[in-house]
């Protein structure tokens, strides 16, 4: 995946944020190959420097916003485990 064509492209959007852009960064850099993630919410925080529900806010308007897709995911007793986060890699064609 061309990651960082994907970052160009939100970085152009004139509807989101810095602190949107800067989530979305952090999603570029520490995405594998296929342009997936699943970092915790806590560590997207503490690493962008941001609060936890400014995260969760990014993430989501990144999410409406069609840019990244998010997948919940869970242990096997069913507590919720930190969300798996991709690229909507159909805006690069």
């Amino acid at each position: 995946m061309k990651k960082f064509e994907m970052l160009n492209i939100i970085c152009q959007d004139c509807d989101l944020t810095a602190k949107e852009k800067l989530v979305a960064q952090y999603f570029v850099y520490k995405s594998n190959k296929s342009g997936a993630c699943y970092p915790c919410v806590s560590v997207i925080a503490e690493q962008c420097s941001v609060s936890r529900r400014t995260v969760q806010r990014a993430t989501k308007k990144l999410a409406e916003k069609g840019y990244i897709i998010i997948e919940k995911r869970f242990k096997c007793g069913g507590k919720q485990t930190s969300n798996f986060y991709s690229f909507n890699i159909l805006l690069l064609e």
